[in-house]
């Protein structure tokens, strides 16, 4: 029997349950508010929860398989526990270098989940991080990464920016002593595979703003900023 909703309420038809607490200033019902951790209120038209992801370990504690931020595996995502695997968010990846690796988006779990289920039935192969990217939609807002894009300056790297004149759309190419190694892209689309081929070629910054075109990937009759990029970029090499 369908059991209705989680709030109960008499059955699928019942009301919501009442909101809990005050109600934030202004009335509403979104959120209108926040307090610290010191007491202070801040007042704001807008709140967003960006909570991260942190690997739940409850299923392992109380056990002998080892962990520290994740469940510590090597680079096959064996644990310490003969038999016993761990893959997806929960992974801490130790690798052979030293370098610690935790990965927490779907494709990368996809990945290690298809590589145990080979080392399960008999194989030997070693997880290996593809190129990184990440795609998103914040509100109206899309979002994209590919490659490198660290999040502060550094002398090694060399960050070629674009951005729309009404501040809804940027593009940040990244390159290293000439070599494209990282994209990322707010407001705006560029195809995954051609990015990822970019990358994996070890494609120059000259090549990328020559053939940006080959990637732009934004909905029908929409205003092509291809041009415009290609111009403003070019000139900020000159």
């Amino acid at each position: 029997m369908w059991g209705g909703p989680p709030w109960g309420g008499g059955g699928w038809g019942g009301p919501p349950p009442p909101p809990r607490g005050p109600p934030p200033r202004g009335g509403g019902g979104g959120g209108g508010a926040l307090t610290t951790d010191q007491g202070e209120r801040i007042d704001c038209q807008f709140v967003g929860l960006t909570a991260g992801v942190r690997p739940n370990l409850s299923a392992v504690q109380g056990s002998d398989i080892r962990t520290r931020e994740g469940i510590l595996v090597d680079e096959q995502l064996r644990t310490n526990i003969a038999d016993v695997y761990a893959i997806g968010d929960c992974a801490e990846i130790e690798r052979a270098d030293g370098s610690v690796l935790l990965e927490q988006v779907w494709y990368t779990g996809k990945a290690q989940g298809e590589l145990v289920a080979g080392n399960v039935l008999g194989g030997d192969a070693t997880y290996t991080p593809g190129i990184w990217f990440n795609s998103a939609k914040f509100l109206d807002i899309e979002y994209q990464t590919y490659g490198e894009v660290l999040n502060a300056a550094d002398t090694e790297h060399t960050h070629l920016y674009w951005e729309r004149e009404d501040g809804r759309a940027s593009l940040r190419l990244v390159h290293q002593r000439g070599t494209f190694v990282g994209v990322n892209i707010m407001g705006m689309r560029l195809r995954h595979r051609v990015c990822e081929a970019w990358l994996r070629e070890g494609r120059s910054i000259e090549h990328v703003l020559a053939h940006l075109h080959e990637a732009a990937f934004d909905p029908e009759l929409s205003r092509d900023p291809i041009p415009t990029i290609r111009a403003s970029l070019s000139e900020a090499r000159a």
